[in-house]
C-alpha cells in the first residue's frame, strides 16, 4: 500500500477527505481551494481524473482501512476498561473493618493497651516516679495497667462488653496502591488528602454501566413495560463479544465503501451527490 510520502500534500489531504466520505467534488474544492473559482464541471472532471489514479485509489483504501482497525482497537480499549471498572471489587482499595473496642477484652472490662503502649506507658511513669523521688516530691503511686496489655485491631467485638454493647469499632482500612489488580486500578481514580485523612475517589460505576447499555443499545431493544432492567455483570463477556462483532462489521462496511469508491472512479463516473 502507499504511503503519504509517495503522493504530493495536496493529493494526500484530497484522498484523506475521500477516505473519510466526501464526495469527489467536495474534497477537490478543500484540498485545492483555486479550483472553488473554476466553473463546477471543470472542477467535477479534475476531481474525477485524481481519484481514478492508481496511486490516490489505493491511499484511500489504505486510510479507510487504517481508519477501521483503529475504530475496533478504540472500542475494544473502551470496552474493556468500562468492563474492568463493572467487575472490579471496591474492597481492593478499601474496606470497612470491625474490630473490638479498647474494652471489650480488658481485665475488667477496662481500657485496654497494647502491648508496646503499655511498656511506654510503664517506662514514662518510672520516668516520673524517680524525677518525683529526685525532687523531693510526692512520688506517684504504683502503676495502673487499667485492662493490661494485649489489645489489637485484629481481635473480634465481645458481645458482653459493657462499652460498645458487642458492636466493636469501625475503621477505614486503605490497601496498597502496588497490589492492585487490572480491575481495581480501573476502579481506582487516585486519592485527596482531607483534615480528616486520605481519602480514595472511585470512579463512577455506574456512568461504566450507562456506558456499556448504550453501546449494545440496551435502551433501544425494548421500551415496553415489561423489560428486565436487572443487568447480571457475568454476562457482560457475551455483551462484548457482540460490541466486537459489531465493530468488525462497521469496519467491513468502510471498506465496501472504499471499494465502491475506487470501483466508481475505475469506472468513469462521478459517485452520487456530486453534482
Amino acid at each position: 500500500m502507499p504511503t503519504e510520502e509517495l503522493l504530493r500534500p495536496r493529493e494526500e489531504a484530497f484522498a484523506t477527505l475521500l477516505a473519510k466520505g466526501r464526495n469527489q467534488t467536495e474534497a477537490y474544492l478543500e484540498a485545492f481551494p483555486r479550483s472553488r473559482t473554476w466553473q463546477r464541471k471543470t472542477v467535477w472532471s479534475r476531481a474525477h481524473r485524481l481519484a481514478s489514479e492508481a496511486h490516490v485509489r489505493e491511499r484511500v483504501l489504505h486510510l479507510m482501512a487504517v481508519a477501521a482497525k483503529a475504530n475496533e482497537v478504540d472500542v475494544a480499549l473502551v470496552l474493556r476498561e468500562y468492563l474492568a471498572r463493572l467487575r472490579a471489587d471496591p474492597r481492593e482499595l478499601t474496606e470497612v473493618r470491625v474490630s473490638a473496642c479498647r474494652y471489650c477484652w480488658g481485665a475488667g472490662h477496662r481500657r485496654q493497651f497494647t502491648d508496646g503502649e503499655l511498656e511506654d506507658a510503664r517506662a514514662r511513669h518510672a520516668e516520673l516516679r524517680t524525677a518525683c523521688i529526685a525532687a523531693s516530691k510526692d512520688a506517684p503511686g504504683p502503676f495502673d495497667e487499667r485492662g493490661g496489655g494485649g489489645y489489637s485491631r485484629s481481635l473480634t467485638p465481645n458481645a458482653d462488653c459493657p462499652s460498645c454493647g458487642g458492636d466493636g469499632e469501625a475503621r477505614v482500612r486503605l490497601r496498597d496502591s502496588s497490589t492492585y489488580s487490572v480491575g481495581a486500578l480501573a476502579l481506582f481514580d487516585g486519592v485527596k488528602e482531607t483534615k480528616d485523612g486520605i481519602e480514595v475517589k472511585l470512579a463512577d460505576r455506574d456512568h461504566a454501566l450507562m456506558q456499556v447499555a448504550r453501546h449494545v443499545g440496551f435502551f433501544e431493544a425494548d421500551n415496553s413495560r415489561d423489560v428486565h432492567l436487572a443487568v447480571d455483570l457475568a454476562e457482560l463477556d457475551a455483551i462484548y463479544d457482540d460490541a466486537m462483532r459489531r465493530s468488525r462489521e462497521a469496519g467491513e462496511r468502510a471498506r465496501a465503501r472504499g471499494q465502491t469508491i475506487a470501483a466508481e472512479a475505475a469506472g468513469g463516473r462521478e459517485p452520487a451527490g456530486d453534482l
